[in-house]
């Protein structure tokens, strides 16, 4: 079974507190908007609010099968925003690994 990275937890308690105020300069420097962090959320809405829309204008013009477009509609849109959380969530642990390991080496 592969070891476990290390993590901040092993840190001493200064180390700790430096590695907080660290990430948190990181996340202020690579902010990442709501959608991004709620991509299920994002995608369940978006679909919702189209199935109405296209609800609506079947009521309008007769149209069958339109509020079925939300569908593809609701998850394309968590797929593109989870995409971008997913990237922006690699490269945070990738940082605080660094980060931890530069910790760990100044003991």
């Amino acid at each position: 079974m592969d070891k476990l990275p290390p993590n901040a937890s092993e840190l001493s308690d200064e180390q700790q507190a430096e590695w907080i105020r660290q990430m948190k300069l990181w996340e202020a420097e690579n902010p990442i908007d709501k959608a991004g962090r709620h991509p299920k959320a994002l995608g369940i809405v978006g679909g919702i609010t189209l199935f109405l829309a296209l609800l609506l204008l079947r009521r309008t013009e007769g149209l069958d099968l339109a509020p079925m477009l939300a569908i593809p509609f609701g998850y394309l849109i968590f797929f593109l925003t989870n995409r971008r959380y997913s990237k922006w969530d690699r490269q945070r642990r990738e940082y605080s690994q660094q980060l931890i390991d530069t910790l760990r080496s100044v003991r």
